[in-house]
């Protein structure tokens, strides 16, 4: 059972670190540090840290002076996996609450989430859900797949960010750094396994700007995310990778190639017979398919139609995601030939760090 308690004053309030993360992010820092300011929590127990990816815009230059500790990382790859770690272990209070730079955070979410923790010892993350920032041409699309549609709170096994006992995240020695997207997925299927526990609570966190204004950047976010799912199958054969997170999203991957591999085959097919056209048809018919099948299946768990518009542009989207798939193994072998070991051990809090503190 949750315990609730409505009787904190600024006296008896925890301090927090908050760990902002970013590269190249001068557009909207500014405002994601001065939100801080603004919160309704005793603005003498927060801590603000800024921890700075190789940034080649002004960033650093904005943040030293609103923030209590900035960090450049040095390193040639940075991760926001390894961003985070820096900042945890440069915190200096037991509650963390990590964030980007693209993201204004709410003002009231510390406050409700701290009182929630403070009251219940077995609560070890609290998390809420993000709105996006809707001014913005493609984002208006994206927005919903931010939004959470269940209004009740209720234990979870994935936080996508949030507020976390510092103590817990040096015993699972933090992200891993390797991942380059789904950092926090994997995270919390750790936290699962190892029996903390992360809360959700309906509650905004704040509002992300995806800043995709134009057909172009979308295309290429879907591109991204096909070489991130292949890092993460190559990942789950390399540096003793036994947990749930690499044995579930290999077999996603698998399915997935797999299905994509049908389809060009039948293309090739097609080709062969001098009948690309209908070969083309006949793909763009299965992946409609498809997509009116997944858009049928929310709107029978009854969620938003929007959110069902969602899944039919992510379904249509996939072959790009494919191609981002099959050019991740080129890279991978460049990388080798540099020297650069993408597939070692899990790089987490205790490995040897590439930063200074500004």
């Amino acid at each position: 059972m949750i315990k609730e308690n409505n009787t904190y004053t600024g006296d008896n309030y925890p301090y927090v670190s908050i760990i902002i993360i970013g590269q190249n992010e001068s557009k909207n820092l500014k405002n994601s540090l001065l939100a801080v300011k603004n919160m309704d929590y005793p603005l003498e127990k927060i801590e603000l840290l800024f921890v700075d990816s190789n940034s080649t815009d002004n960033s650093i230059e904005i943040a030293i002076p609103l923030v209590n500790k900035c960090i450049s990382i040095r390193s040639d790859l940075p991760s926001a996996g390894e961003a985070f770690n820096i900042g945890i272990k440069e915190s200096s209070y037991e509650y963390v609450w990590l964030s980007g730079g693209d993201i204004i955070l709410d003002k009231y979410f510390l406050k409700k989430a701290i009182e929630l923790m403070e009251e219940n010892n077995n609560i070890h993350a609290v998390t809420g859900y993000w709105e996006e920032n809707e001014k913005q041409g493609w984002n208006k699309i994206l927005a919903y797949s931010f939004r959470k549609y269940t209004p009740k709170d209720h234990f979870v096994e994935t936080s996508g960010g949030g507020i976390f006992r510092k103590q817990c995240l040096f015993k699972l020695d933090g992200f891993d750094e390797r991942i380059k997207k789904g950092q926090e997925t994997e995270l919390g299927v750790r936290m699962k396994d190892y029996n903390y526990n992360i809360f959700y609570i309906h509650h905004q966190q704040g509002v992300h700007d995806y800043d995709i204004n134009n057909i172009a950047k979308l295309i290429h976010r879907q591109f991204i995310e096909g070489i991130s799912a292949s890092r993460v199958f190559f990942l789950s054969y390399y540096g003793n990778n036994n947990n749930r997170f690499f044995y579930e999203m290999k077999k996603i991957y698998i399915k997935r190639i797999l299905y994509n591999i049908g389809k060009l085959l039948i293309l090739i097919l097609f080709i062969i017979n001098n009948n690309f056209i209908e070969g083309l048809m006949i793909i763009i018919f299965i992946n409609i398919i498809r997509a009116i099948y997944g858009f049928i299946k929310i709107m029978l768990h009854g969620e938003d139609i929007k959110y069902g518009l969602l899944i039919i542009l992510n379904i249509l989207f996939d072959p790009i995601r494919f191609i981002g798939s099959l050019w991740f193994i080129p890279y991978w072998i460049r990388m080798h030939k540099k020297g650069v070991c993408l597939f070692g051990p899990k790089l987490g809090i205790s490995g040897q760090k590439d930063y200074r503190i500004l």
